[in-house]
């Protein structure tokens, strides 16, 4: 069925009513629980919408060069997005690597991209989308995107709350402290992108945090660009929504809205904006690939070729978001394209695969380069590292960190933690299970594509099992890691209710659909709750950096203090923390899985040689976390065994002297000690 050109307006108008409609609301909301909030995303906003506009208009150029035709508006703005996005971060790597961190020189980068980016834009494609076979006007169902004000008004809640505040399960945001943030704080202060020997993590593919370097690069001040950094967060979470949206939107336009909507209400994607992570980012780029491959599927010839290579550009960016990806997204897709290519010939898996590899190279040449491995710390086995890069028992630690508990790891109870942890779990909500209901009871769409055949369901499929299979079989079986789960989920969702013929079991579904949305809400709210959030929020009368920056949140209390110590000249050594993000260059660190050069000084020096040691290693002060040092003593990542509070009395003893003990709560309970290497052991 065709849409006049006429009515496909009408359809474009109301939906760019309804988005401001629910932009509007969901800053509304943010304003009526958090007016500092608010004026976060009114300072911040800003700068966000600058490098997002500048990625649209790099990405124009890009997309331009691939030749896929006149796209429809919706594949314009989302792919630019995507492409722009990744060549972005990659751009920040490449320069970053050559110590190009200018603040002038990124501000007319960016100036640049959004000028050729305006000058490139294509012409209207209303008149192709007019034509495209595709459902008539889904009716009032586009007006549901209207309940998704509450969760995007939640979302900029979390993304606006300061880094360290959310999520218990997620140790306060610890990781976002100690690498997500806090890695590409140190490529700033050091003025380039190099390797980090003490922190293990920073090895990691870094697509995301190069554009929190780039905040930070443009703010001048990497505490000060922290909202900028969430609000990137945000707008990947918005961005994936849209994306899932568009994969759906291939079996019509109410369909995609389902997708969409599912995806918005979804517990996990407003979760994810509390925390500088990456997994809105490689949501995003998940579900472009998916959509992109299958736009392969049904384009004929040259065309089903370059959608292929999309596809694979868009899963490699997937990769350097996460590792994960390349078993969640690029295994699947691929073999979906591998097989369908057992007929159709191998051009589109291997321009996939050449897209994929391509878009993630960047990140296996830069790994290869500092450690002689490409995906170190990962396969050391297939690939091992540079002699003094690692240690045998640094690796092992290592290991033993990242597996399931051992309680987990029979095939049974692997199984009921898939349950538990994703099926199961009130972040997902009910998406996972309905996905596979939807999949095996939906009926094919029976609308024609331009081949005459339904849009392909198998690539949804491949990601589900072949994700869920990685999940049990490769991680350590934490509900995030199976997050790209969404995309298949809603898309299959979207799938059968393309099939359902009947207006009753339509209008039932849309029921189904709103209270499925209102569950989600509920859960949501739960989240929120438990979590102390609106508590929290009744408390903060400014930006609430200054909770930290001033030591006044729990645990916090040294900061100010070691970063007048570096302000001063000094040199710390910070052991049993590794959350480096609010302090200043001077203190150093090292996190549990890599290799401590005062940890093994620790095993055969003396007390006094060990103090010797910090000496002619420049350190003034040492800190000492105890909560830290017993959280991972207790845990599976283990510590240094030469590192305890005897080796520290046994210092003390010999001369090292005790400054300023740190305490939280009411009860003043100890959780760390600031002491001073003498000059001498005089």
């Amino acid at each position: 069925m065709t849409i006049p050109a006429k009515t496909a307006r009408l359809q474009s108008a109301d939906s760019l009513r309804i988005a401001i409609l629910v932009a509007a609301g969901a800053l509304g909301t943010l304003a009526v629980i958090s007016f500092s909030g608010f004026v976060v995303v009114m300072r911040h906003g800003i700068s966000v919408a600058a490098v997002l506009a500048a990625a649209v208009g790099l990405g124009s150029i890009l997309s331009s060069g691939l030749r896929l035709g006149t796209l429809p508006r919706r594949w314009r703005v989302l792919l630019s997005a995507g492409l722009g996005l990744g060549a972005l971060s990659l751009l920040v790597l490449a320069l970053g690597g050559l110590g190009l961190l200018q603040r002038g020189l990124w501000f007319g980068i960016l100036a640049a991209a959004i000028v050729v980016g305006l000058l490139l834009r294509p012409r209207s494609a209303d008149a192709q989308a007019a034509s495209t076979p595709i459902e008539a006007d889904p009716g009032p169902m586009v007006w549901l995107w209207l309940a998704t004000i509450a969760f995007l008004g939640l979302s900029l809640v979390a993304a606006t709350m300061p880094p360290g505040v959310l999520w218990p399960a997620e140790g306060n945001g610890y990781d976002e402290l100690e690498y997500h943030l806090g890695g590409p704080r140190e490529y700033l202060e050091a003025g380039r992108i190099a390797y980090l020997p003490h922190n293990l993590y920073t090895n990691f593919p870094f697509n995301v945090e190069m554009l929190y370097l780039l905040t930070m690069v443009l703010r001048g001040d990497p505490v000060a660009a922290a909202f900028d950094s969430r609000l990137i967060n945000l707008v990947f979470g918005m961005l994936a929504v849209g994306a899932v949206w568009l994969a759906g939107r291939e079996f019509g336009r109410p369909a995609g809205h389902v997708a969409g909507l599912l995806a918005a209400s979804c517990p996990f994607v407003t979760y994810l904006c509390g925390v500088a992570y990456v997994e809105n980012a490689l949501l995003f780029f998940a579900a472009l690939s998916l959509a992109a491959a299958m736009r392969a599927h049904h384009a004929a010839n040259a065309g089903s070729t370059r959608w292929s290579f999309v596809a694979g550009l868009c899963s490699g960016l997937a990769c350097g978001c996460k590792y994960t990806a390349a078993p969640a997204v690029v295994l699947p897709l691929g073999l979906w394209m591998f097989i369908r290519g057992i007929r159709k010939g191998i051009a589109a898996p291997a321009t996939f695969l050449l897209g994929a590899v391509l878009a993630f190279a960047p990140w296996l040449v830069k790994n290869l380069a500092a450690t002689g491995s490409p995906v170190f710390p990962l396969a050391r086995a297939v690939f091992p590292e540079r002699p003094g890069v690692w240690s045998d028992e640094a690796a092992a630690r290592w290991q033993e960190g990242h597996l399931p508990s051992p309680d987990d790891r029979p095939i049974i109870a692997r199984a009921a933690r898939l349950w538990r942890e994703v099926a199961g779990s009130a972040l997902f909500g009910p998406l996972i299970v309905l996905g596979v209901i939807a999949g095996i009871a939906g009926r094919p769409w029976s609308a024609k594509s331009r081949e005459g055949r339904a849009p392909p369901v198998g690539g949804c499929w491949m990601m589900l099992l072949v994700g869920a299979g990685m999940w049990l079989g490769f991680t350590h079986l934490v509900g995030r890691f199976a997050i790209v789960l969404i995309v298949p989920a809603a898309v299959l969702c979207a799938a059968a209710w393309a099939g359902i013929r009947s207006g009753t079991i339509r209008r039932a579904a849309t029921a189904l659909l709103v209270l499925l949305m209102a569950f989600n809400l509920r859960t949501t709210l739960g989240l929120f709750t438990d979590a102390g959030v609106f508590q929290i929020e009744s408390l903060r009368q400014t930006e609430g950096l200054d909770w930290f920056t001033t030591g006044q949140w729990p645990t916090h209390a040294h900061v100010p203090v070691l970063n007048e110590l570096a302000g001063g000249g000094g040199r710390v050594l910070m052991i049993g923390d590794a959350r480096r993000f609010y302090l200043d260059a001077g203190v150093d660190y090292c996190v549990v899985f890599g290799l401590n050069p005062f940890a093994e000084a620790a095993q055969t020096l003396a007390p006094t040689e060990l103090l010797r040691w910090l000496r002619d290693r420049g350190y003034d002060y040492v800190y000492v976390d105890w909560s830290e040092m017993a959280r991972l003593r207790g845990s599976r990542y283990g510590f240094w065994p030469s590192i305890d509070a005897t080796l520290i009395q046994r210092l003390v003893t010999s001369g090292l002297k005790t400054l300023r003990a740190f305490t939280f709560g009411d009860e003043e309970r100890l959780y760390a000690t600031l002491y001073e290497v003498p000059a001498s052991n005089d």
